[in-house]
């Protein structure tokens, strides 16, 4: 079984969550490997992406891991 890794850009900026972006970075052979990329990734994300704007926009990174071909 594949997964893909789904990473969500999130502002909590306003009483209304935004989950704009939505970036598929990799297929997994495990649940277990696309789990931790998902962490590993987060922490790049908001610490060197979007570094400048995570205080402003109050940014969290969320992410899922889906079988490959089941629906978003």
């Amino acid at each position: 079984m594949k997964y893909l890794l789904i990473l969500y850009v999130c502002s909590y900026v306003t009483a209304e969550t935004k989950c704009d972006s939505q970036k598929i970075t990799g297929s997994f052979d495990s649940w277990n490997s696309c789990i931790n990329q998902g962490y590993q990734q987060s922490l790049f994300l908001l610490n060197e992406l979007y570094k400048e704007d995570s205080e402003d926009e109050k940014l969290a990174i969320r992410f899922s891991c889906r079988e490959q071909g089941e629906p978003a």
